[in-house]
C-alpha cells in the first residue's frame, strides 16, 4: 500500500487497531450474513505457507476433507504464482475449483502451469 498505509488515519481504513484487515472482516461478515459460516473458512496468511500447511496435514491424514474451492489471491509475480497454483492444485479436492482474480497479471504463469499439466501422463 506504500505511502497510503503510513498515516494512522489511512491505516485505519485498511486494518483495525489489532491489525486485522478490514476487507477480511467485511468478507467474514458477509459469509455469516449469507449463512455460510460453517462451509467457508477464510484463512489469512502468505499463500505458500498456508498451502504447504494444508499439504502437510493432508499427507499425515489429518485433514478431514480437502478444500472444495480455493480462492487464490496470487502474489502476481510469475514464478511465485506458478508455485502458488501448483501448491493449491495439490491440496484441492478431486472435483474442486481453483479460482482467483487479476487475470491480466497472472495469465502467463497460469497458462504455463496448465501446459505443463496437460503434458503430464495420466
Amino acid at each position: 500500500l506504500g505511502d497510503f498505509a503510513r498515516s494512522p488515519h489511512q491505516r485505519r481504513l485498511v486494518s483495525d487497531e489489532q491489525g486485522m484487515s478490514m476487507i477480511l472482516q467485511q468478507f467474514v461478515a458477509n459469509v455469516r450474513a449469507a449463512g455460510h459460516a460453517s462451509s467457508i473458512v477464510p484463512i489469512q496468511g502468505p499463500s505458500t505457507q498456508v498451502l504447504r500447511g494444508f499439504a502437510t496435514l493432508a499427507s499425515r491424514g489429518e485433514l478431514p476433507e480437502r478444500p472444495q474451492v480455493i480462492y487464490l489471491d496470487s502474489s502476481h509475480k510469475p514464478l511465485e504464482t506458478l508455485l502458488e497454483v501448483e501448491l493449491a492444485w495439490g491440496v484441492l479436492a478431486f472435483s474442486g475449483v481453483l479460482w482467483g482474480d487479476d487475470w491480466d497479471t497472472v495469465e502467463s504463469a497460469v497458462r504455463y502451469w496448465g501446459s505443463r499439466r496437460a503434458a503430464e501422463p495420466n
